[in-house]
């Protein structure tokens, strides 16, 4: 799957992702947004001003069915599972539980709306089949750094159940583990 990324009119943002295909035929937009096409579908973004999508990547396949995933940011991230059907997949279902499409890596920093930092597939990390994520924090702060920055791997997972970034940090769950940044102002792991 290839995400590619757009934007909407009250800024929630959204991604195409483009299954491959062996003509060179144009796929349009319009029929990914409609859920018409047969050469993918589009992710729409769950929050006013979200800005969804400017930062998606390849998940690898995180839930294990066969098919590829995709990683989206905004305020949160979100892993949508791979599909074959062109149905849009709304990020305010997955946010909400509503939505069977993926699940939600809730931002520790969601009160004070920080968009989550870069997003991107990390292979198998620890050894159970299933491919991980990796995100970052650029905002993250610890004890004695200002501003060192975080990251996180997220496991692969089969169910929808949210993951919560405070849990991860605390150690809480087995659900992954974060990298704290070295030293003061460091900002960026991934």
């Amino acid at each position: 799957m290839n995400a590619y990324t757009g934007s909407e009119e009250y800024a929630a943002g959204r991604s195409y992702v483009v299954f491959g295909k062996r003509d060179g035929q144009p796929v349009e937009v319009e029929d990914l947004e409609s859920g018409t096409s047969p050469y993918g579908f589009v992710i729409n973004g769950s929050l006013e001003d979200a800005k969804s999508g400017e930062s998606v990547s390849g998940a690898g396949d995180v839930n294990g069915d066969g098919l590829d995933d995709v990683i989206v940011a905004d305020f949160s991230s979100y892993v949508v599972f791979g599909k074959r059907n062109g149905k849009p997949v709304e990020l305010a279902d997955i946010r909400n539980g509503t939505g069977h499409q993926g699940f939600l890596i809730d931002n520790s920093n969601n009160y004070s709306y920080e968009r989550s930092g870069p997003v991107s597939r990390a292979g198998d990390v620890n050894g159970d089949g299933l491919d991980d994520v990796i995100l970052g924090d650029d905002t993250a702060s610890l004890a004695d750094r200002a501003r060192a920055g975080r990251g996180y791997v997220v496991f692969g997972k089969r169910d929808n159940q949210p993951i919560d970034l405070a849990d991860i940090e605390s150690g809480i769950g087995r659900r992954g583990f974060a990298i704290n940044g070295a030293k003061e102002l460091d900002q960026r792991l991934s």
